[in-house]
């Protein structure tokens, strides 16, 4: 919905198989994108994105795959730790002020912020809060894996805003 109807930016989303049945671990969207890429592959200006969160996989894995994402032209990274949740409450309030700290209480709180949790409509708004405050709170931008309870989300949606200023 971002980059919805304008003509330079296009977003593919990846997702699993309907039946999922473990296909959201981060060995199977590596592949999903590797198959993309062979199938389609990516011109100059195009960028592959990997957005995942922390809290199911290891660190270790998760930093081999980002080493992999700066190897290859075009390919980035965003995680989010625990999970994409705190993105989505970045769009609502400073995440370092919350007490909030796992992602089943990050996802049940959304319900009580936002009437029936996560709406596109109700979040895209206040893109721009989030953004200002997922950067502030990113204490380590320099690095690809965020620290606990920050994402790094805000720069795939920063790279996609880019294009609507020029």
């Amino acid at each position: 919905m971002l980059a919805e109807g304008h003509r330079r930016v296009k977003v593919r989303l990846l997702p699993p198989p309907d039946d999922d049945s473990g296909k959201s671990a981060p060995k199977h969207v590596v592949e999903r994108a590797t198959n993309y890429i062979e199938k389609y592959g990516l011109v100059e200006d195009d960028q592959l994105w990997l957005v995942m969160d922390v809290d199911c996989w290891s660190k270790d894995l998760l930093i081999d795959i980002g080493k992999e994402c700066q190897e290859k032209n075009g390919w980035n990274i965003a995680l989010s730790n625990p999970c994409f949740e705190v993105w989505l409450h970045s769009h609502l309030q400073d995440i370092a002020q919350m007490s909030t700290k796992t992602c089943k209480e990050l996802k049940g709180n959304l319900h009580h912020l936002i009437s029936g949790g996560y709406k596109v409509e109700a979040f895209i708004t206040l893109v721009d809060s989030a953004l200002e405050r997922a950067t502030i709170a990113d204490k380590d931008n320099g690095h690809f894996f965020p620290t606990e309870m920050t994402t790094k989300v805000y720069l795939l949606v920063d790279e996609i805003k880019q294009f609507f200023q020029n």
